[in-house]
């Protein structure tokens, strides 16, 4: 299967499952940096890593929930 096959009812319950996945690693980071964390830590690196890399698949179904189309070209 790939991505273009899902449906825009599939594309929008991936979209409400990755949400508070995206809410959850947002107030992560920011705990940590009010924790003092640096932003060159191991840790806090990963954080921002799969932060940034579940907002972009977040934004991509997003769309694809709205109108079954791509956001951006890949």
């Amino acid at each position: 299967m790939k991505a273009d096959e899902l449906s825009q009812a599939q594309c929008r319950a991936l979209k409400n499952k990755l949400e508070p996945m995206v809410g959850y690693l947002h107030r992560l980071r920011v705990r940590m940096q009010r924790r003092g964390f640096a932003e060159s830590d191991p840790l806090m690196e990963l954080v921002i890593k799969a932060s940034a890399a579940m907002n972009e698949l977040h934004g991509e179904v997003f769309f694809r929930a709205m109108d079954g189309k791509r956001f951006k070209s890949h």
